[in-house]
């Protein structure tokens, strides 16, 4: 969804995030609404870099607080947010775990 509204790679995510000096806060759960804040947040001029360390912050403490500590090891990562560069690294420190992402995630 944010490369799609950066109109940019999957991969250049991860050069964006490399970028990131102040993650912009993305407090809506519902993906829906959290796109309509990151057009916002791009209106009022924020960098998108922002944005995707942002995003990926939020993503990962949703998951920390969706499994309240219940996760088995190992922690595998699948799907197309595997393919986001980063977002492994941002769910290992959220959850303070190592983190595999699967070798064909989707």
């Amino acid at each position: 969804m944010l490369a799609v509204r950066l109109d940019v790679e999957i991969s250049t995510l991860g050069l964006l995030l490399e970028q990131s000096r102040r993650p912009a806060a993305i407090n809506n759960t519902c993906m829906v609404f959290a796109d309509t804040e990151i057009i916002v947040l791009l209106a009022a001029g924020v960098h998108p870099a922002e944005f995707v360390a942002g995003l990926q912050a939020s993503v990962a403490a949703r998951v920390t607080s969706s499994t309240r500590g219940s996760l088995d090891d190992p922690v595998v990562l699948i799907g197309g947010v595997a393919l986001v560069p980063g977002m492994a690294q941002a769910l290992e420190s959220a959850l303070a775990r190592p983190v595999i992402t699967a070798p064909k995630p989707l």
